[in-house]
């Protein structure tokens, strides 16, 4: 296989009591270096002198269904990584640039009859305050990109978020060759508040934490999706192998070199500017 066994238990272990899962995909491949569904399952039950109805019972009756790979086949909200795929519909529309700019607050009211709110609010932060496209990104801004959704819908561009996702590889299958879930992706959204939730990534998106690593890969190596492998070689060992991994394309993503560098420069700011919402994790990192 493709797994690096060393990375896969250390990152199994980091999981700890957590339910969740992790996927770490080789970026300009697609080879698959480590993928955890937590909880875990020991499959040595399931032979030998560990097999008793107990243990099995254990693993096929826990409610948290550890045999459940949620990786692949588990697929949820995608929440902010989606703000990504908004980013790119708002720049390949024309109707924002990078450098377009809105007043973040921490509660947005564009919206009749609706008040929404960022994410500073719960957290009892102060508003973000004027914001260009990028930096909205930056700071993860749940209004900039109702904004967005309100922003296209209005302007006519009514299927432009779903049709960039699918672009991006959403609401189908990878093609990898374990068992995985395509997920949901409204192509036609119903009404503009759908539209508007669905920029945040909330409203009925559902994806797999695969397919997040496979679209964000496809970014960081220039705009090329792979399918997805944890199958390195096949054959008899000492003997030539009957298969040996390549690098399989499926597509490159809708969006121009420009575009795809502003979004690219906009996730590094996530880490490396001061108010990036992951700076606090990687500010001590070379």
């Amino acid at each position: 296989t493709t797994i690096n066994s060393r990375l896969q238990y250390w990152l199994q272990q980091s999981m700890g009591d957590q339910v969740g899962a992790i996927v770490v995909m080789e970026r300009d491949t697609g080879k698959i270096i480590a993928m955890v569904s937590s909880p875990g399952y020991d499959p040595n039950v399931f032979i030998g002198p560990s097999y008793t109805a107990y243990s099995i019972a254990e693993i096929t009756q826990n409610p948290l269904n550890p045999m459940y790979n949620r990786a692949s086949q588990g697929v949820y909200p995608p929440g902010s990584v989606f703000k990504i795929i908004s980013m790119a519909a708002a720049l390949e529309t024309g109707v924002f640039t990078k450098d377009y700019p809105y007043f973040c607050d921490s509660l947005w009211y564009e919206l009749d009859g609706m008040v929404l709110k960022d994410w500073t609010y719960d957290k009892g932060e102060g508003a973000s305050g004027l914001l260009t496209l990028q930096q909205g990104l930056m700071r993860s801004c749940n209004p900039w990109f109702y904004h967005i959704g309100f922003t296209l819908w209005n302007n006519g561009y009514r299927t432009a978020l779903p049709d960039y996702a699918a672009g991006f590889g959403l609401g189908k299958k990878t093609g990898i060759e374990i068992p995985e879930f395509e997920g949901n992706l409204n192509m036609t959204p119903d009404n503009i508040i759908d539209y508007v939730q669905m920029a945040i990534g909330q409203s009925t998106l559902q994806i797999s934490p695969l397919q997040v690593a496979n679209f964000v890969a496809a970014i960081g190596n220039g705009g090329t999706l792979h399918q997805p492998s944890v199958i390195e070689r096949i054959g008899l060992s000492g003997n030539k192998p009957i298969y040996e991994f390549a690098p399989k394309e499926t597509g490159k993503l809708p969006i121009s070199p420009e575009n795809l560098q502003a979004i690219q420069e906009a996730m590094r700011m996530v880490i490396w500017n001061p108010s990036g919402t992951a700076n606090f994790q990687f500010k001590n990192y070379p």
